[in-house]
């Protein structure tokens, strides 16, 4: 079997017996069992000669994002940590002013020009912030034949990143795959998105303590789930442009669940994979929902969402029907 004709088949880890904490046990002790779950599901790939992250061939990645001098961390810890190095970067800018941005483009440019991999491309996206646009525009500069979406205010945490996100996203199957982010102080950011969560959808387990495991251990168990964010997504190209790309209707929130319930909606599956992992400094470029033109806007995202997939925000697959919608700590429906 040619690894650069690699196909990936799947097989269930067995949780049940390795992952599932018992009462009393430590955090450190699930985490141990976990490795050793891993380790079992390496020894089922190479037995039928399926090649896992660390032998994954070449596949070549484009990384899109917005850029700006400020989130020059997203950019080193991309160049300086991944171990996986045949991708290309494609920075977006968009409508930045100071002079010290473009001195950095030029510093990228003058290291990772045309002829390096890993390489950096920029392009300059002029229209207002529209998230949507922003990551169609630098898909139609991309070549590869997967593509990572990437916030600016995301930072490397796991070395083998790409190969966690590819093991998975090779799979004919899989459309999608996200990682697990953390916030600048640990706590958990996203590990996969629920539908119907706080109304539309939301990141199940946001804001536990990051060695926390979670619902029966999901934040660390790899999985099918409805969606995952686009701050760190791998998609195959093939599949972005069948569905469409993004929504452009949707400038800023829940262009990524939509995103993913049209890769569902055609056929497509959705993995989490908690062992790719990354900082989120979220919203560190775009600010928050302050001001009366941002309220109409996300009024607007809200309304879209609950007309467009009003069959399928309240029976995620993926959810306990029996759990609340209300939060994010997966606690029994009226009791929260």
């Amino acid at each position: 079997m040619d690894r650069n004709d690699l196909q990936l088949r799947l097989f269930p880890v067995p949780h049940n017996k390795l992952v599932r904490r018992s009462k009393g046990e430590s955090s450190s002790a699930v985490a141990e069992r976990v490795r050793q779950a891993r380790a079992i599901q390496a020894e089922r790939f190479s037995a039928e000669g399926i090649f896992t992250n660390a032998e994954m061939g070449n596949r070549q990645i484009e990384k899109y994002c917005p850029l700006d001098a400020e989130c020059s961390k997203t950019m080193e810890s991309l160049m300086d940590r991944l171990t996986y190095r045949n991708f290309e970067i494609i920075a977006i800018e968009n409508n930045s002013k100071a002079q010290d941005t473009f001195d950095y483009y030029n510093e990228l440019l003058a290291k990772y020009g045309e002829g390096k991999n890993p390489s950096v491309k920029v392009v300059y996206y002029e229209g207002g912030f529209n998230f949507s646009a922003i990551n169609n525009f630098g898909a139609e500069a991309a070549s590869g034949e997967y593509l990572l979406l990437l916030n600016n205010d995301t930072e490397v945490l796991a070395a083998d990143l790409l190969e966690e996100l590819l093991m998975f996203g090779q799979d004919p199957e899989v459309a999608a795959v996200g990682a697990r982010l953390f916030y600048p102080d640990g706590d958990l950011q996203h590990a996969g998105i629920v539908m119907g969560l706080g109304g539309v959808a939301g990141h199940v387990h946001q804001r536990k303590h990051g060695d926390d495991t979670g619902y029966f251990n999901r934040v660390i168990a790899q999985q099918d789930i409805s969606g995952v964010t686009a701050a760190c997504m791998l998609v195959k190209r093939s599949a972005f442009d069948e569905v469409g790309g993004l929504n452009e209707d949707l400038a800023v929130a829940f262009n990524d669940v939509d995103f993913c319930l049209k890769l569902r909606e055609a056929g497509y599956r959705i993995v989490y994979n908690p062992y790719a992992t990354m900082t989120h400094y979220e919203s560190k470029s775009r600010g928050y929902e302050d001001n009366p033109e941002k309220v109409s806007r996300f009024v607007g995202e809200i309304t879209y969402m609950k007309n467009r997939w009003k069959d399928v925000l309240w029976h995620d697959p993926y959810y306990n029907i029996n759990l609340t919608h209300a939060d994010v700590n997966c606690e029994l429906a009226g009791e929260e």
